[in-house]
C-alpha cells in the first residue's frame, strides 16, 4: 500500500481518537454542549462529528474495508471519515474525459516520437563524440517539446484523468490545480500545481512541524527535501540509476524561493515581473 495513503489513515485515526477523547471530556463536564458549538470549538467538519458521535452512542466501525478501498480510488492523498460526494455520475462528463486523454495521450506519443526521442539521441551523440556548443544547441532545441510534453502530460493527468476518477467515484472536491501559470514567485506555482500533494504534506508534514515549534523557514525546507527524496527516487527508479539530479533541481528551488521573499520587500510583488522571472526559472 502506498506510503501517503498510510500516512494520512494513520494521522486520520490519531485525530479521531483525539477527538473522541475530547467528546468524552466535554460530555462529562458539560453535557448540555450542542453539536454546533462543539464544531465552532474544535475546528471538525459536520459531517465527521456527527459519525463520531453515533459511534459514542452506539459503538461501530468507524472504517470499513469499503471506506479505505474507496479512500485509495479516490483523486485524494488526504483521508477523511467522509468526503463531499456529488449525487449522481455524468456520461457526457465521462465522454469528455475519455476524449480528451486520448487526444492528449495521442499528442504525447507524436511529441515523443517525432520530437523529443531523436533530439535526445541525437544529443547524447554529440555529448559522447561532438562539441561542447552543438551539444548545447541540442539542449536548446529540446526545450520546447519537452515543454509541450509536460503541458500536455499535466492536462492529461490532473485535468482529465482525475476529473474522469473524481466523477466515476462521485468525489465532490474537483480541485486538483490552481492557476499556476499566473503566480508570481516559486512559493505559489509550488502551493497550485499540484494540490492533492500539496495538501497532504501541508496536512502531515508542514502543521505539525509548526504545532513543534519549528520555523516556517525550517518547515519548508524539511518538506523541500521530503520531497526532493521523493523525486530522487522515482527517477531514479525509472532510470534505473542514481543521479541526484533530481534532488538538486528540488533542493534548489528553497534558496530561490528565500531570495524572491526577499526581493519582493523591496520591489513589491510585481506581477509581471515575478511571472516572468518564474517562466525563465
Amino acid at each position: 500500500i502506498n506510503a501517503e495513503y498510510m500516512g494520512s489513515y494513520t494521522h486520520v485515526m490519531k485525530d479521531v481518537r483525539r477527538i473522541i477523547q475530547r467528546v468524552n471530556h466535554i460530555r462529562r463536564t458539560n453535557p448540555k454542549i450542542s453539536l454546533t458549538e462543539f464544531v465552532d470549538q474544535n475546528d471538525t467538519s459536520q459531517s465527521n462529528l456527527e459519525k463520531l458521535r453515533d459511534h459514542l452512542d452506539k459503538p461501530v466501525n468507524l472504517v470499513t474495508y469499503k471506506d479505505l478501498f474507496y479512500f485509495m480510488a479516490a483523486p485524494t492523498l488526504c483521508y477523511q471519515l467522509e468526503y463531499a460526494r456529488t449525487k449522481s455520475v455524468s456520461k457526457i462528463f465521462l465522454l469528455c474525459r475519455v476524449g480528451e486523454m486520448l487526444v492528449s495521450g495521442a499528442l504525447l506519443v507524436i511529441l515523443m516520437l517525432q520530437f523529443h526521442i531523436p533530439l535526445m539521441n541525437s544529443s547524447i551523440e554529440l555529448y559522447q563524440h561532438g562539441s561542447l556548443i552543438d551539444f548545447i544547441e541540442k539542449l536548446i532545441r529540446l526545450t520546447l517539446p519537452s515543454l509541450y510534453i509536460w503541458l500536455t502530460g499535466f492536462y492529461f493527468l490532473f485535468h482529465s484523468y482525475l476529473n474522469f476518477t473524481a466523477e466515476l467515484l462521485r468525489f465532490g472536491d474537483r480541485q486538483f490545480y490552481g492557476e499556476w501559470w499566473n503566480c508570481r514567485n516559486l512559493n505559489e506555482y509550488w502551493r497550485l500545481w499540484n494540490l492533492p500533494v500539496h495538501n497532504w504534506f501541508t496536512r502531515h508534514v508542514y502543521n505539525p512541524l509548526l504545532k513543534r515549534g519549528v520555523s516556517k523557514t525550517a518547515a519548508m525546507n524539511i518538506v523541500f527535501l521530503i520531497s526532493a527524496i521523493l523525486h530522487e527516487y522515482l527517477v531514479s527508479f525509472s532510470i534505473k540509476t542514481i543521479s541526484f539530479w533530481a534532488f538538486a533541481a528540488m533542493m534548489l528551488q528553497a534558496p530561490i524561493m528565500i531570495i524572491q521573499r526577499i526581493s519582493e520587500k523591496y520591489i513589491g510583488k510585481n506581477e509581471t515581473i515575478g511571472n516572468l522571472s518564474l517562466i525563465h526559472i
